[in-house]
């Protein structure tokens, strides 16, 4: 997934397991064409796909108040390749997070030393004040904190 919003799309679906586009905007901060246009990059993938039920249980998408409501937008969910994807991407993070220590991320968000490295990883890039984690920075910094544990 070299786009990292790619990754929060998918992160979301994974947790909500199907939503709507503006619902992944709102909840991710994201403008609702951006997350539109990635959703259909990732239908054309493969990574997602439309939900064809003509209602959702909450049970379907762990964000729903209600126990069941009529669709009013067209929903997504991740396929299994989508699944896939996005396990070995978490994987990849696993294992980064025991290369590099939670030191090097806070210093390198601080001062920007070692951002080289952790640039080219892709866990963080670079702002105009200092550095910022990305999406995968934040999976790579979870699974440090949490020794990999899920």
């Amino acid at each position: 997934m070299a786009d990292q919003r790619l990754l929060v799309i998918a992160l979301h679906l994974e947790a909500a397991g199907i939503d709507y586009p503006y619902s992944i905007a709102k909840r991710n901060g994201m403008p609702m064409e951006i997350v539109e246009e990635l959703i259909a990059q990732m239908t054309s993938m493969g990574l997602v796909e439309r939900s064809g039920s003509s209602s959702v249980k909450r049970s379907d998408d762990v964000f729903k108040k209600s126990s069941e409501v009529h669709k009013h937008h067209t929903y997504f969910a991740l396929t299994e390749l989508g699944e896939k994807t996005l396990r070995e991407v978490k994987g990849r993070a696993r294992t980064l997070s025991r290369d590099v220590s939670q030191k090097d991320i806070r210093t390198a968000l601080k001062s920007g030393i070692n951002g080289d490295r952790l640039e080219k990883l892709g866990i963080a890039v670079r702002r105009e004040h200092g550095m910022a984690l990305t999406p995968f920075g934040e999976l790579v910094l979870w699974y440090s904190k949490n020794g990999g544990n899920e």
